[in-house]
């Protein structure tokens, strides 16, 4: 299990590899990644219903993790092998992730595709798909010797070996659907990210700087731009998901409330308190003697 800093340290030189996007061609199909980031977590979070309007893939570096789809006939899976199991998760699915194991930790990718193929989307479309990556273990392996070396160029290094690891992983598994033509696509929306961000970093303290950094655009654009998608201020749609998150927590699991308010982000117990009756009626014991 990584300690939580160095969680931090790793997210912060990814984003400082990734900053104005990465970018890989396949014939006529164009491949974009934005972000790349670690997620640590513990036995019992889920991160309930929720859809991304990106291709979302992610390899499970330890632990175990449980996807499910839209119910009640959604697909199901559970990536059990630490370096080898990944999930690719199309578009405008609903999904939700559950943890099985305490420090469970995931490396993801928000992606976008364009030009894709009928073939590609017909792959990919409304799935969760579970992919074995053996033919990129061995680069992602490289990524791990990467982040513990004090070697010159890292942030140039670790953009290099994350293009070849999606290279390599998209080449290996949708050779052929690559490489059919197809017409265009659409590129990446900043506030894609900017979800994606807040949701992969709910555990640890997410400023407007940092999100603004991150997708590349103002502190003053972004808390536009969020308000108009979402209807509520930055601050209180932050607060609102480490809620929810907490509330899976105390129905899922016997942690004592302050360990599961600090892994929502909360920091501050009788804050927390405060914020969980506001939004639940009810304080957090309460709300866990009832079952939710």
């Amino acid at each position: 299990m990584l300690p939580q800093s160095e969680i931090i340290e790793r997210n912060r030189l990814l984003l400082q590899a990734l900053r104005g996007g990465i970018e890989l061609r396949f014939g006529r199909t164009i491949l974009q990644s934005g972000l790349c980031h670690y997620t640590q977590d513990d036995a019992g979070i889920d991160t309930f219903e929720h859809r991304h309007p990106h291709y979302e893939l992610s390899l499970l570096l330890a632990g175990r993790m449980h996807y499910s789809g839209e119910k009640p006939d959604g697909e199901s899976v559970t990536l059990d092998r630490p370096g080898l199991d990944w999930i690719l998760i199309a578009p405008g699915l609903p999904h939700r992730r559950r943890t099985l194991a305490d420090g469970s930790l995931l490396l993801g990718f928000a992606l976008k595709i364009k030009n894709d193929s009928a073939a590609l989307q017909r792959s990919l479309r409304k799935r969760l798909l579970e992919i074995d990556g053996g033919t990129v273990q061995k680069l992602t392996e490289q990524l791990e010797l990467l982040f513990r070396s004090q070697c010159q160029f890292r942030a140039e290094r670790l953009r290099l070996l994350l293009s070849e690891i999606l290279l390599e992983f998209f080449a290996g598994n949708f050779s052929a659907q690559l490489h059919e033509e197809q017409q265009a696509g659409c590129s990446l929306d900043p506030l894609e990210l900017v979800d994606h961000y807040i949701e992969e970093n709910l555990t640890r303290r997410i400023t407007a700087d940092d999100i603004a950094r991150t997708v590349g655009i103002s502190r003053r654009h972004l808390y536009r731009l969020f308000t108009e998608k979402h209807g509520l201020p930055l601050k209180e749609y932050i607060i609102r998901q480490r809620l929810c998150r907490a509330a899976a927590a105390l129905t899922h699991t016997g942690k004592p409330v302050k360990e599961i308010a600090a892994m929502t982000g909360f920091h501050n117990l009788s804050y927390f308190t405060r914020q969980f009756r506001r939004i639940f009626i009810q304080p957090p014991a309460t709300y866990r003697r009832h079952g939710g």
